[in-house]
């Protein structure tokens, strides 16, 4: 009795495109998963911030009074917050900030409409990845120094048109940190003071040198909110 053998024969076609295609996806998640997380987790961290701002500027509309932006404490100790709630009983802006109401304290939930848990607050010693590989600039340390390295401050780059680059460069010279504060008006949804928010990318609480930044921009009398990056190692920003 004879047995026939099949000849040895390689792999198709076929077979060889599915594992080559199973080796891609297993590198592109390797690459993922290696790559430096302050990358993400810088714009994370913008988008949370300015996710608050189009809620301050949804309840100025909805509640037709003025919105107080109000930021206070530190990132790394997690003491960081943004307040941007509607001020109950409305009002104007005082001609001395040294005589703001106790509404202005953030958290302080019995003189804003809402509650202090819509507030934005640093989650930094709470273990989030997010918020400990990146952070706001609010230690008055030179984090935003550090972290530009040799690119161009982003004041110095011709963003805006001759008209509005005045308002764009104040906005960038006035970062909202430490117990400052910015109105919202509820009769124009416009901020009345420009100013700017700073991220960068930290590494062990500290800023990355020439590391990834992004800055939210709002101009004086605007509600628009611009945002801007740079990534780890570039001298380029660009819009978001």
């Amino acid at each position: 009795m004879f047995v026939l053998h099949r000849p040895d024969r390689g792999f198709t076609l076929v077979e060889m495109l599915v594992v080559l295609s199973i080796v891609a996806v297993l590198a592109m998640a390797g690459v993922y998963m290696i790559r430096p997380r302050t990358r993400d987790s810088v714009r994370s961290v913008m988008t949370e911030l300015e996710g608050q701002l189009i809620n301050a500027e949804n309840a100025s509309l909805l509640s037709a009074q003025d919105v107080y932006v109000v930021s206070s404490g530190n990132w790394t100790d997690g003491t960081f917050i943004l307040d941007a709630r509607p001020f109950v009983g409305g009002g104007l802006v005082p001609a001395d900030p040294s005589t703001l109401p106790a509404a202005l304290v953030p958290g302080g939930s019995t003189y804003r409409l809402g509650s202090a848990a819509e507030c934005f607050r640093s989650r930094y010693n709470q273990g989030n990845r997010d918020h400990m590989s990146a952070g706001v600039d609010c230690s008055g340390a030179g984090w935003y120094a550090t972290a530009l390295g040799t690119a161009p401050d982003l004041a110095t780059l011709s963003t805006f048109s001759p008209a509005t680059m005045s308002a764009f460069k104040t906005a960038i010279g006035t970062p909202l940190v430490g117990q400052t504060y910015v109105v919202l008006s509820g009769m124009t949804q416009t901020f009345l003071t420009g100013f700017c928010i700073v991220v960068v990318g930290l590494n062990g609480g500290k800023p990355i040198p020439n590391g990834p930044i992004g800055m939210i921009v709002v101009p004086a009398s605007s509600s628009n909110i611009y945002k801007y990056y740079k990534q780890d190692g570039s001298t380029t920003w660009k819009r978001l």
